[in-house]
């Protein structure tokens, strides 16, 4: 036997049963059913946590949905997925994966994205059971999110309040909007 590491596997084998004794394999090694059984376990458990941890942000409406296509260079296939990204009532910043299924469209465009999932709604074709709840978004008025359509009444007076002040999470939320508020007027007044 000319291989090390099958020999230093061995080793610990015989010193695990050297020192607690005559161990079932088969209680040791688990198989795939019994692994996709605590995987199935896992996914529900923390869907619980997050149902519970983003029901609040979403009564007040302070959570914002993401959906993103990104690619997988092996095997060569996109994915359509969905986040939801908020700051809970301890300033801390919080992002959730909510789901992702392949997309198969050439056309990335966010009409060819909502008459995909639109349809896949329709159709019942679910590859995640996070699906069941897409609605139907044909009707989808995305001018309601540009920034010229912002009510200034929904905002809330902070002026009175003293940056110094914040929690540190704040802050640093405030720094990360500041830096991306300098990028956007940058990059907008180079076009």
């Amino acid at each position: 036997m000319e291989d090390d590491g099958l020999r230093q596997l061995i080793q610990e084998c015989i010193s695990i049963g050297a020192r607690y004794g005559n161990i079932d394999v088969n209680r040791v090694l688990r198989g795939a059913d019994v692994t996709a059984e605590h995987v199935s376990t896992l996914a529900n458990k923390h869907r619980c946590r997050i149902t519970k941890v983003l029901a609040e942000p979403i009564e007040n409406d302070a959570v914002t949905f993401c959906p993103d296509i990104w690619s997988d260079p092996i095997r060569q296939i996109s994915y359509l997925c969905i986040s939801v990204a908020f700051v809970d009532d301890q300033y801390q910043y919080r992002s959730y994966d909510l789901c992702c299924s392949p997309f198969e469209e050439e056309d990335k465009s966010s009409e060819s994205i909502i008459a995909n999932e639109s349809s896949k709604a329709q159709n019942g074709s679910s590859s995640n059971s996070t699906d069941d709840n897409v609605k139907d978004l044909t009707n989808f008025d995305d001018s309601l999110f540009t920034i010229g359509n912002i009510d200034e009444i929904s905002f809330i007076d902070v002026s009175k309040i003293n940056i110094k002040d914040l929690p540190d999470y704040a802050r640093d939320v405030i720094k990360g909007f500041n830096n991306c508020k300098v990028k956007l007027v940058s990059q907008s007044r180079r076009t």
